[in-house]
């Protein structure tokens, strides 16, 4: 028995070193954020939609480009003149015009062409898509910010409720093992049954398993909160936390506040939106494009294949402007829009039950918060009486008043309510965690 204390002892030192220089809950999110792949993919995702709005933009700055072309006409094309204007070469064919070949066999054509697109709806309509694929990205960044908020500071209480147990569960085995000191001394002196001395060494033995599950369990939520950071050390919090992070929530379930527009709702609706804009796209494809167009360049006319002959090149250019007007065109779009409007009607709804879900979360989370409390009040008043009566047993044992059977049931009672109020505690805690995500307020919980 007397191991006990320096198994003990290396416990509260260890625990008290480590958390001299823990990390705060703030810490612990602010390294997340800087490790997590998922959140860093969501924001370079987010930054590269600036690149998309700049490359839609583009469809209205001025295109530039060198034309070229070499080619050999096999029929020369033939051209109809009124007879009276005659003309060297021209065929007479008896009627009212002569025929009259216009070109050479072999052409060339270059020159530097300039298109400035003046009205172009679709481009325009483009470029609005474009920044409401930027606001559906940003608010996934923010989506994936809140998740790693809500995870990191879920495993950060549970680890500070873990922590606080240990501590807890070692003042349980120092109490058991101060009532097992007590029925030993009776046992020996012949005034304690032996099965009441192996109860109490079941108890104290008891209490020692628990120790080393909840050690184990402090260890394991230690590793999850390390994953959860993107870190490869096991990170230590910062002392006192479990009462820190009490007293803040219980402050704060008194402070929640009014629910506004979760971000997967914002999702929802900026992505339907998105479906509108696709289908304005696809109507503008049968409006009118409206280009300035212009051309400097020269033309090569030789009877030939002689891409280098001399004085067969002329100067050729132009400026005006053009308008394209699609008339008839195979390209499915009635079928697009209406697989577009489909979507909408598929994304309402979901909007819809996302919304539905989110008043019955919410309504759900006040009657759990509202249960839990008044569980948790009842337990700390039970708890403290049978804390209590363990000293007062204590003391009548040590002064012949009372047996060890009695004792020992006060001590099966503390353990049994201590584990019930911690789990308790922790679906709490739990609980007012996923209220405020819930709400989209969980920023406003962690302050950060």
């Amino acid at each position: 028995m007397k191991s006990i204390l320096p198994l003990l002892f290396l416990f509260i030192t260890g625990i008290g070193s480590a958390q001299q220089s823990g990390l705060s809950l703030q810490e612990c999110i602010e390294i997340a954020l800087n490790e997590r792949p998922t959140y860093k993919a969501a924001k370079l995702k987010s930054e590269n939609g600036v690149f998309d709005i700049m490359a839609a933009k583009s469809a209205y700055g001025p295109k530039i480009g060198v034309s070229y072309a070499y080619r050999y006409n096999a029929i020369i094309p033939t051209s109809l003149v009124p007879r009276e204007l005659g003309g060297i070469g021209a065929m007479d064919n008896g009627g009212d015009f002569l025929e009259l070949q216009f070109g050479t066999e072999w052409q060339q054509d270059l020159g530097i062409t300039l298109e400035q697109p003046l009205f172009d709806l679709k481009a325009s309509s483009k470029i609005k898509e474009s920044r409401i694929n930027q606001n559906i990205y940003a608010l996934e960044e923010e989506s994936s910010k809140e998740e790693v908020l809500y995870k990191v500071t879920e495993s950060y209480i549970l680890l500070s409720q873990r922590e606080y147990e240990v501590k807890s569960a070692i003042l349980d085995t120092l109490r058991t093992y101060n009532s097992l000191k007590l029925i030993l001394n009776g046992y020996e002196k012949g005034r304690i049954l032996k099965m009441d001395f192996n109860t109490a060494r079941i108890n104290h033995n008891n209490t020692k398993s628990v120790l080393t599950t909840i050690v184990d369990r402090a260890n394991t939520e230690r590793y999850n909160l390390a994953f959860l950071m993107g870190s490869d050390h096991l990170p230590n919090i910062a002392g006192n936390q479990y009462r820190e992070i009490n007293q803040l929530f219980a402050e704060k379930e008194k402070e929640i506040p009014s629910d506004k527009e979760t971000t997967e709702i914002e999702i929802l609706k900026n992505e339907n939106k998105l479906l509108g804009q696709q289908i304005k796209t696809l109507k503008t494809a049968r409006l009118p494009k409206i280009s300035f167009d212009a051309f400097y360049g020269a033309n090569q006319f030789s009877q030939n294949l002689s891409p280098f002959e001399p004085n067969t090149w002329f100067g050729n250019s132009f400026l005006g402007i053009s308008m394209k007007l699609p008339i008839l065109s195979a390209d499915g779009a009635s079928s697009k829009v209406a697989r577009l409007r489909g979507e909408q009607r598929i994304k309402e709804q979901q909007l819809l039950e996302e919304m539905n879900t989110t008043r019955f979360e919410n309504k759900r989370l006040d009657l759990t918060l509202e249960s839990l409390q008044k569980e948790m009040d009842f337990l700390e008043q039970n708890l403290a009486l049978q804390k209590e009566n363990v000293s007062l047993y204590q003391a009548r044992l040590s002064n012949g008043k009372a047996n060890a059977y009695e004792l020992n049931e006060q001590e099966l009672l503390v353990q049994k309510t201590s584990s019930e109020l911690f789990q308790k505690r922790i679906q709490f805690w739990g609980a007012i965690l996923e209220k405020y995500n819930t709400l989209g307020r969980l920023q406003d919980l962690i302050n950060f």
